[in-house]
Order: C-alpha cells, then structure tokens, then sequence
C-alpha cells in the first residue's frame, strides 16, 4: 500500500469523525452534563439544609454514600466491613448479601473470602453457598 492511500484514508477516516462530533454537538452533551451536575449539587444542598433543620443527618449520609462510591477501600476497612457482618450473623451470608450489606463491592468480597480461607468456612454452592465465621475467627 503506498503512502498516499495511507493518507488519504486517515483523511476520510477523520472528517468521518469530525462530522460525527459536530452532528452529535459533543460540546452542547458535556455543558449539559455540567448543568446537572451542578443542579444535583444544589439539590443535595437543599436536602442537606431540610435534613438539618428536621434533625436528620440526610445530607451526610448522602455524601458519605458518594464518597464511598468514588474512592477505594483499604484492605483494612475492608476485613472491618466484612467481618462485622459476618460476626453479626451467626447464620451466614450469601455473597451478594455481604456485598450489599457491608459496601464492600461483589468483586473484593469473593477476593477477601478467597484471601481469607483460614477464618471462614462455606456450605452450599453457587447461589445457595453461605459463607460463615469460622468459631476460632468469632473469638479473636
């Protein structure tokens, strides 16, 4: 293929791409984006400001919610999390249910469980397997 062919695909290829930015007005999309972002902002405000004049801590539960979201546990806080909910039911938890329960995401759930063999056990498999605080764990 010779170098001009080259070219002159790169070319169309990139007005294709420029017609499609323009015809989709990417930069209208992201002002937006933008806009209800800061409305967002403004209404977690509102909720915060009503929460704190009824007594009720909303608007910091709010954005402890988001910031756990946006940003990565420790290791630490992770075992924390899940061992706690683990200790508080003696009955044993699925998976998901840990996951849901303790905000430690599905993913770092079944690494700690893999991680951390030594102090849990499970019985059942696949979607009835609950996994449980091995006696030994429950009293360190």
């Amino acid at each position: 293929m010779d170098i001009e062919k080259i070219i002159e695909e790169q070319k169309l290829e990139l007005t294709r791409k420029l017609e499609l930015l323009t015809s989709n007005n990417l930069t209208q999309l992201l002002e937006e984006k933008r806009a209800l972002k800061e409305k967002l902002s403004e209404v977690d405000a509102k909720i915060s400001q009503l929460g704190s004049q009824l007594g009720i801590d909303v608007g910091d539960e709010a954005k402890a919610d988001k910031k756990e979201r946006g940003s990565r546990m420790s290791s630490t806080d992770i075992r924390k999390r899940i061992l706690a909910i683990l200790s508080s039911n003696p009955d044993g938890l699925g998976q998901k249910q840990i996951s849901d329960l303790s905000g430690v995401s599905y993913p770092s759930v079944i690494n700690f469980i893999k991680d951390n063999a030594s102090i849990l056990t499970a019985t059942g498999k696949l979607k009835t397997k609950k996994i449980f605080l091995k006696a030994e764990a429950l009293a360190e």
